[in-house]
């Protein structure tokens, strides 16, 4: 029985060294606030961690299952044997490029179906390998746990700012400028340390993917996925977007980017994307040539079918993706423009001029004052005064009476409910 994988020291010393200074962190927050505050302002910080915490959220796309994808499953049970991770409980296919997991309790794995025609078989379970090493490290509990923790922070300094802008008593003010000053500046110190862990965790899911899969197969796998996806996030969405506006749509997408893709110099345009990835302070990903850098490149060379084929009847999947995606689009589509329209509005209801400082308020009201009674619209139109038969302005003589409307005419105001 093959033994679990043994990750080399020095990269568990990095990966630890920084779990210990984002612990410190974490801890030294909660203690400062305790410290120089008072013990309200300590309770009320947690509520929005425990808000973050407990808050579920349903990852797009469709569910997948192992009656209808049987040789993907068995690639993800293979996987999670070498590994020696449990299974996750739930996989679902999104219309986007990007390949996750999720989940501190219900182990969860998302794949993203654009970039699935570029790679091969060996590939493609290099990648999932990679995300099944987050599993092996933990990460999805411990990191998961940090990111709400951020997500928390940033939380709490926007209660601050809420507290300055709707409180008028200028004590009352005061506090709410240092709960969102100092929130603010804590929350970009604590995700300085929280990403230093993030990129240290990415080097060990990369090196246990390279062990499960073969290190030229990580290689080549991150390669193709990394610069397909930079290609299809940038021009798949600009198509998209042309053809609704001209009230169309793509049938399959995937298919059609895949196809212009080939027409690309992939080589040289994959060479531009090593040599500018850059290392950020505020990347949750290590840039992507010190990756490749990490693993060592073999002689050994697999070769294996496509990606494609692991799941059964993949062009149907596609363009069901397809209609998704253009829904996506198509309502950001819609929102954006919405956006703009309220801003010309200045904010104010379409309908009764209420004023609003949030498009989801003002929408939601728009709607009801649309359907509310009190609602009314002027429409000023000629009748005849003999018959009040309705008669077009050009009209000399009424159509119904023959009253001549040079003698007889008048105007009438009505009030229409719309």
């Amino acid at each position: 029985m093959r033994q679990k994988i043994k990750v080399p020291f020095l990269l568990r010393l990095k990966v630890y060294s920084a779990l210990l200074f984002t612990l410190i962190s974490f801890l030294g927050l909660y203690y400062s606030i305790y410290y120089y505050f008072d013990i309200v302002i300590f309770i009320a910080s947690l509520i929005p961690l425990f808000i973050i915490f407990f808050k579920k959220s349903k990852l797009p796309g469709i569910k997948l299952k192992k009656k209808d994808h049987p040789k993907l499953f068995d690639l993800f049970e293979e996987v999670a044997q070498v590994t020696k991770t449990s299974l996750p409980k739930e996989v679902y296919l999104t219309p986007d490029s990007g390949i996750f997991v999720t989940g501190a309790f219900t182990k969860k794995i998302s794949i993203g179906i654009a970039a699935l025609r570029e790679l091969s078989v060996d590939e493609f379970k290099a990648i999932v390998a990679h995300e099944f090493g987050h599993f092996y490290g933990n990460d999805t509990i411990v990191g998961g746990f940090f990111q709400r923790v951020g997500r928390s922070l940033e939380m709490s300094s926007h209660f601050g700012k809420k507290v300055w802008d709707a409180i008028p008593i200028l004590n009352v003010a005061i506090i709410g400028v240092v709960i969102m000053v100092f929130f603010k500046i804590y929350s970009y110190i604590f995700h300085i340390v929280n990403f230093t862990y993030s990129r240290q965790i990415e080097y060990r899911a990369d090196y246990v993917a390279a062990q499960v899969a073969g290190n030229n197969n990580f290689r080549n796998g991150l390669l193709k996925y990394v610069a397909f996806s930079k290609f299809f996030n940038v021009v798949a969405y600009n198509r998209i977007i042309n053809l609704l506006s001209k009230n169309k749509a793509y049938v399959n997408v995937y298919d059609v980017m895949h196809k212009q893709y080939l027409k690309q110099d992939i080589k040289k345009n994959t060479k531009i994307i090593l040599e500018t990835s850059i290392w950020n302070l505020f990347s949750t990903h290590p840039p992507l040539k010190s990756r490749i850098n990490a693993i060592e490149e073999t002689k050994i060379m697999n070769s294996s079918g496509e990606a494609i084929t692991l799941f059964n009847d993949f062009k149907k999947l596609e363009e069901k993706m397809t209609g998704t995606i253009s829904h996506q689009v198509y309502d950001h589509i819609k929102i954006k423009h919405e956006y703009d329209e309220a801003v010309k509005r200045m904010g104010k209801c379409r309908y009764c001029q209420k004023q609003f400082n949030k498009l989801d308020k003002l929408l939601k009201h728009e709607n009801d004052c649309k359907k509310s009674n009190d609602v009314v619209k002027e429409v000023s139109y000629h009748v005849c005064k003999k018959c009040n038969h309705k008669v077009d302005d050009q009209d000399n003589k009424c159509k119904n009476c023959k009253a001549f409307l040079a003698v007889d005419g008048a105007v009438k105001i009505v009030k229409e409910k719309i």
